[in-house]
């Protein structure tokens, strides 16, 4: 029996620790012992927790940096910059607890999602895998991390990179030759829809597909007019549910990290709240249209169903994902709902609730991805005991 570490470091939301649940979960069905390492022990690690898992809470990452003023990262190595990779007294501190962590639970082998500083703190030193979304696990272009926006970069790779080669030389570590390589291991895998990779255009070998197979299409008839899953922190969220609660439309909605007293006072105000969250595809099969934040995860799900969207993004890869299906005719984005008068919400919404080509759309391509095999799991498994061996 092997021990394997599975890590995520990076990123909110549950998508990264139930991807690497399931590949923890067939490892485990193969006789391998599988721990988890968990950004957010409260609610991720709790999920790991109930699928039987031993479960570590990550090291804590603080985001900060104060050049950016208030500006969106451009790169992979701006948000490297973010967590403090131009910081040794910040950086430092980091890899050696990362280090200690791996070294301590001495896995055979390292499954990581979204995490930078553990790959710095590992190197060579065992085999590692890496998974990821397009956005997560960027391609290396000319040794460099390729721009997901126009705009100048916050911080040069350069400064990003004397500072990891400093940091590594004083503890001894593995030092990259480029930033990208801290997005790769022994093998790396894009475990999303071609489609959805925002580097797919770019990337020298395109994404395998998400672990499992896409839901069915739905085929139901609509009974409400929107389901929504959205966080309690995000921006503007408060006005967003004002819009929905004077809106006249019929729904309901799971905010996440919501209290019970925020859940109560909802209810007054015209708006279901459910206490957990909801399987997607049962909430598809009755709701004409899906709200959420534009998570990977949630927006290959609602593809396959073959509902339309409507996308409020937090952050840039949620942007990216919006910008995507929007191009597509999937989705409708409302980019900036703190500017946003609510009168305008309840116009967006209510448009994307009745706008049939929205609709059709959605469901000629869940039609197409249903056609066609997408589960990569196996694949992944297999790359995994063949490094074990």
């Amino acid at each position: 029996m092997s021990k394997i570490l599975l890590a995520w470091e990076l990123g909110d939301g549950l998508g990264h620790v139930t991807r690497l649940l399931k590949i923890a979960e067939e490892l485990r069905s193969r006789g391998h012992d599988c721990i988890i390492v968990a950004r957010d022990i409260e609610n991720a690690g709790r999920l790991a927790q109930k699928a039987g898992f031993d479960t570590i809470a990550a090291p804590t990452v603080n985001v900060y940096l104060a050049a950016a003023n208030g500006r969106d990262p451009t790169s992979a190595s701006d948000i490297l910059a973010f967590i403090g990779f131009t910081e040794p007294h910040r950086l430092a501190p980091m890899v050696k607890a990362w280090d200690a962590l791996v070294r301590r639970l001495d896995p055979d082998l390292v499954i990581l999602d979204y995490a930078p500083t553990v790959r710095l703190a590992i190197g060579p030193s065992r085999p590692v895998v890496v998974i990821g979304d397009g956005f997560t696990t960027p391609p290396g272009i000319d040794g460099k991390c390729p721009k997901f926006r126009s705009s100048p970069q916050i911080i040069a790779e350069d400064q990003i990179l004397a500072t990891v080669q400093a940091v590594q030389a004083e503890y001894g570590g593995w030092c990259p030759h480029t930033l990208p390589e801290l997005f790769e291991g022994d093998r790396t895998f894009i475990i999303t829809l071609p489609q959805l990779d925002c580097f797919g255009r770019i990337r020298l070998v395109p994404a395998v597909g998400p672990l499992a197979s896409l839901p069915k299409p739905v085929e139901d008839t609509p009974t409400v007019d929107y389901f929504a899953y959205l966080s309690v922190t995000a921006k503007g969220i408060d006005k967003f549910l004002k819009a929905l609660s004077v809106s006249g439309l019929k729904g309901s909605l799971f905010l996440r990290g919501s209290t019970q007293k925020q859940r109560q006072q909802l209810t007054t105000e015209n708006l279901t709240v459910h206490e957990g969250p909801q399987d997607m595809a049962q909430m598809a099969a009755m709701s004409r249209l899906l709200i959420h934040h534009g998570g990977v995860g949630t927006c290959e799900t609602l593809l396959g169903l073959g509902r339309p969207q409507l996308i409020l993004p937090r952050h840039v890869e949620q942007r990216l994902n919006a910008r995507v299906l929007v191009q597509d005719r999937i989705a409708k984005s409302l980019n900036n709902i703190v500017e946003l008068e609510i009168d305008a919400i309840v116009a967006e919404t209510q448009a994307a609730v009745n706008d049939a080509t929205l609709a059709t759309r959605a469901h000629k391509v869940a039609n197409q991805l249903a056609a066609r095999p997408h589960a990569s799991l196996d694949r992944i498994v297999s790359n995994c005991i063949e490094l074990l061996s």
